[in-house]
């Protein structure tokens, strides 16, 4: 039996990883029930939810180039 080493490999890079789009975020809005949508550069989305805004499930801190993307989105 032969064995490979493991390859030590790096958490993937902010380019590497799948783009935040406004329909996800609005499809939130509306599971969540919430009023309004925050979205700010070096912020996580915010969702207004009975008055409070609140983290989205979105983990990252939106980038300013981000933050741009997702408004000429519209």
């Amino acid at each position: 039996m032969t064995t490979q080493p493991l390859l030590a490999t790096a958490p993937p890079s902010r380019e590497e990883r799948a783009t935040i789009n406004l329909r996800d975020l609005l499809e939130e809005v509306v599971r969540k029930q919430a009023s309004d949508l925050h979205i700010t550069a070096h912020e996580r989305p915010k969702l207004r939810i009975d008055g409070s805004l609140v983290d989205s499930d979105v983990r990252d801190v939106l980038t300013p180039k981000e933050t741009l993307l997702l408004a000429y989105s519209m």
